[in-house]
């Protein structure tokens, strides 16, 4: 999530569009450019009319206070906003303290470094970003440091991944959510039955 010129939130994942920086666009140009990114404003709406819960990615620290404005008015289980910017959360916990803040970490590190710096930006998740750390991220973090996270009372969210192989090692990890271009694989792959072992 970024903001336009105006200020108004938009969700987008780039830092540009059509070789204009988001912060320079306007709300009328920005819907031309990208017709099928929503304003936040209209996401959140969509998100209560079906019950449907959002992880929002904070990119930008200056939305602070106008995400947590609108964020006060929605049921704080349908959101969990996650950041890099560990003092955004930070904030954002004292600002909007009923929603779920989860901490993005980009480094790989062990589970207590991981819950240390969750601690202290006052969140409740961590989300390892590890995808490019290795071939097979899976190896990267273990069910014994999955359950340490866990056990530490922190929601523990996994990175992108669509590869069947490896979003079925992710499951394996019983992470409480995984990232995915793919959810009806994910699906398929989460409700598939356990083989039995003779």
């Amino acid at each position: 999530m970024q903001r336009l010129a105006d200020g108004t939130p938009v969700i987008c994942h780039d830092y540009e569009v059509g070789g204009w920086r988001l912060e320079d666009l306007d709300a009328e140009t920005f819907g031309s450019l990208c017709p099928d990114a929503p304003l936040l404003d209209s996401l959140l709406e969509w998100s209560r009319a079906r019950r449907f819960p959002l992880l929002l990615e904070v990119k930008d620290a200056s939305l602070l206070d106008a995400l947590a404005a609108r964020l006060r008015e929605t049921d704080p289980s349908l959101v969990t906003v996650a950041s890099f910017h560990g003092p955004f959360l930070r904030d954002f916990a004292f600002a909007c303290p009923g929603v779920l803040t989860s901490l993005m970490l980009g480094t790989v590190l062990d589970p207590d470094d991981m819950i240390e710096l969750a601690r202290g930006y006052r969140t409740r998740g961590v989300h390892p970003c590890w995808e490019a750390r290795d071939p097979r991220p899976h190896r990267l973090l273990t069910q014994t440091a999955a359950a340490r996270i866990r056990a530490a009372g922190l929601r523990l969210t996994l990175w992108h991944e669509e590869r069947p192989e490896e979003l079925g090692a992710l499951l394996r990890l019983a992470p409480d959510a995984l990232c995915t271009n793919d959810p009806g694989l994910l699906k398929r792959l989460r409700d598939a039955p356990i083989p039995m072992r003779r």
